[in-house]
């Protein structure tokens, strides 16, 4: 009787331990999956502020372009009625 009390009482053990391990286990991957979401989410972050800051200067580019345009516009203006 006391044979199979122990035996009971190792597999209770064992298969709470095997329990633990498991619950470990799917600690470590659910942190794992979280790192890995931040780190997602700070490239993405990264990349967003990298697109609105290319399209800022996009912008500002084609605004000094229009104002040479105009420069030219009215200096051409300017040179023909210099010439008349």
């Amino acid at each position: 009787m006391k044979k199979i009390t122990l035996l009971l009482f190792l597999a209770v053990g064992s298969f709470a331990s095997a329990q633990s391990l498991d619950t470990l286990k799917l600690d470590t991957t659910n942190e794992q999956r979280l790192e890995d979401l931040k780190v997602k989410a700070d490239a993405e972050r990264q990349q967003l502020e990298a697109q609105k800051e290319a399209e800022k200067v996009a912008k500002a580019q084609q605004k000094q372009a229009e104002k040479e345009l105009k420069l030219k516009e009215r200096q051409q203006k300017e040179a023909e009625k210099a010439a008349k």
